[in-house]
């Protein structure tokens, strides 16, 4: 996704969209930076994955717990949409809650653990 992507249905939500894939990339190019080695307890890692969690928590306050995860958490949605073609043969074709997709990753784990 780009910055062109985000239409939040307020401004203040695509503002925090914007944000979120700012910290997004500030997260994953966290991992590269001289000294962090991939490591994911580092504290530049982790300091920039809080900048993100906090663009969840806050797209979920203004959007709701049902809004479309695209929405809300383009990086639990990335996860997912990978996770289900992987699971199922394709990506996923309708809009998921982020509740909804959570829901799919813990019965994904738990038909795993039986298994």
């Amino acid at each position: 996704m780009t910055p062109e992507d985000f239409a939040g249905p307020t401004p203040e939500a695509r503002d925090a969209q914007l944000r979120q894939y700012r910290a997004r990339a500030a997260y994953y190019d966290s991992f590269a930076l001289e000294g962090v080695n991939n490591d994911w307890k580092h504290p530049t890692v982790v300091s920039a994955r809080a900048a993100y969690e906090a663009t969840v928590t806050e797209l979920v306050g203004l959007l709701g717990e049902q809004a479309d995860c695209r929405l809300v958490d383009t990086d639990l949605w990335s996860a997912f949409s990978d996770a289900h073609k992987d699971d199922v043969g394709f990506r996923p074709r309708t809009p998921r809650s982020r509740t909804a997709v959570l829901r799919w990753f813990e019965n994904l784990k738990a038909t795993a653990e039986h298994s």
